[in-house]
């Protein structure tokens, strides 16, 4: 019996040293790289990485209250983004790891926008803001013990903002960073529809896609661009004076599925308000939000969400 208790306490102690400690990190994801302004935490391990040539994103630097970003409470930044989702380090906190990044940005000539703490940042509401701009990253939702931090560094040929979002997963902190290197977007990149391409579209399918009609991030005010496209509108509904169509706006599906709805009826109203001031009667004119529901490619790539954010003529 006494045997019996010796070789239980063993076994007892082995459990409790194996489960005390945790488990080893896996290695950085194939074809990922430190960003050099940023660099990393010693014993993280890169989990998920994503580049895109342009975007246009928000970082708060206020603290959260809701989960909408805006000009009192977030930073708009329009560039080459980055987006890291960092493992480890093992037995540190949050608070550490992101002083740490804070401490090394600020020996580079960054200063900072916004620094905080669990309720300081807004509890769970900056938490979805922040991962809502970008799915599947992988960042727990654990804003009890997270830490948040936004900087930026000036400069004349456009300006980095880094915005890094840390939490605590176990004995394992987790940290999610963006780094944005601010420019213009490249354009002319898409060819203007002219009316006799509308028309023939519309005679054989019912509908045009069209991408040369732009609006400013997140708002349905048209960009001054799109005039050479709402002008081919104008001149291919003033040589077909009997047809009427419907506007449909459509969105990628980032962010929720009814505030996209709405920001596409307004963005088709926003069309129909500059072809009625053009000179067409708003009697051939319907507006319709479609928001993310009518995809033509996949949400789950830039390219894909691209070719979705997009305005529609519809013969009706």
């Amino acid at each position: 019996m006494k045997g019996f208790l010796i070789v239980w306490g063993m076994a007892a102690v082995l459990l409790f040293s194996v489960q005390g400690h945790a488990q080893p990190l896996p290695k950085d994801i194939a074809g990922a790289r430190d960003h050099p302004a940023v660099g990393r935490y010693e014993g993280s391990v890169i989990a998920f990485s994503k580049l895109r040539d342009y975007d246009e994103m928000r970082f708060p630097i206020r603290r959260m209250v809701g989960r909408t970003m805006n000009a009192e409470n977030a930073l708009d930044v329009k560039g080459r983004s980055t987006r890291y989702l960092y493992r480890g380090p093992v037995g540190r906190s949050s608070l550490e790891v992101v002083r740490n990044y804070e401490q090394r940005l600020q020996g580079q000539g960054f200063e900072t926008l916004f620094f905080c703490r669990t309720s300081e940042c807004g509890g769970q509401d900056l938490w979805w803001a922040m991962t809502d701009q970008l799915k599947g990253t992988g960042l727990p939702p654990n804003w009890e013990n997270q830490t948040y931090l936004a900087a930026r560094l000036k400069r004349a040929e456009g300006d980095i903002i880094v915005a890094i979002l840390s939490v605590e997963q176990g004995q394992e902190v987790r940290s999610m960073i963006d780094v944005v290197e601010t420019r213009g977007m490249e354009t002319d990149k898409i060819k203007v529809i002219d009316a006799a391409a509308l028309k023939t579209s519309l005679d054989t399918h019912g509908r045009a896609a069209l991408y040369g009609i732009t609006f400013e991030f997140d708002k349905a005010d048209i960009r001054a661009e799109s005039k050479p496209q709402l002008d081919e509108i104008v001149a291919f509904l003033k040589a077909n004076a009997q047809v009427s169509i419907v506007v449909a706006g459509h969105t990628d599906a980032k962010g929720a599925f009814d505030y996209n709805v709405d920001l596409s009826r307004r963005r088709a109203q926003s069309v129909v308000r500059a072809l009625t001031s053009a000179g067409i009667a708003a009697s051939r004119l319907t507006p319709f939000g479609a928001g993310m529901a009518s995809p033509v490619a996949t949400n789950d790539s830039d390219d894909g969400r691209a070719l979705n954010r997009r305005v529609e003529i519809v013969k009706r």
